[in-house]
């Protein structure tokens, strides 16, 4: 949308009312007024972002901006980060659950993985069929009931992500490429 402003008002100014990174509240400002607010909070999406030794990674956050789930793994390239948060999207909410100890092998995946870590806190991870971790916790739980419950709440989020993605809304979650199959170059919103 295009905003014409009287030449006695300056033009729009784009805020955050944290930090330049922050982006969980946008403000649009001509002159000194206020004329819109928009809050991200209810969003669901998945966040891409280079660690300090360069390699992408993404983050999934869920309606309040918590993070619920990151990469297992840094990538070298943002697409194929992008790539495995949407293998996340398709296979994460359908997938088995499976409770593991510390010397056991993975299973055959696509399986959400739950264990107890050293700490004596609990935490899961998931794993494709290749039995590479596509994702993980992104904090221990203090019990085998909490951490199954961090599980139904992040394949629920899934689930709602890819709806969004089937009926056309973005949502911040997968779009795939309109041609190209799978090295195509689908978008995260």
């Amino acid at each position: 949308m295009r905003i014409q402003c009287p030449s006695h008002i300056s033009p729009p100014i784009y805020s955050s009312k944290r930090d330049s990174t922050d982006l969980s509240r946008l403000e649009l400002y001509i002159g000194q007024y206020n004329i819109l607010t928009f809050s991200t909070k209810l969003m669901k999406w998945f966040n891409f972002y280079q660690d300090k030794s360069l390699q992408w990674r993404w983050r999934l956050k869920d309606g309040n901006g918590a993070v619920v789930a990151d990469s297992g793994e840094g990538y070298n390239d943002r697409k194929d980060c992008e790539k495995g948060a949407a293998l996340f999207t398709t296979l994460g909410p359908n997938a088995p659950e499976r409770k593991v100890s510390g010397t056991e092998e993975s299973g055959n995946g696509p399986e959400w993985e739950y264990f107890e870590d050293r700490a004596d806190e609990w935490r899961w991870r998931f794993q494709a069929k290749n039995n590479k971790i596509l994702a993980d916790s992104s904090e221990g739980y203090s019990s085998e009931y909490n951490v199954k419950r961090a599980i139904q709440n992040v394949k629920s989020l899934l689930r709602e992500i890819g709806n969004q993605n089937s009926s056309g809304n973005n949502g911040g979650g997968y779009i795939p490429p309109s041609q190209g199959g799978s090295t195509g170059g689908g978008r995260f919103a």
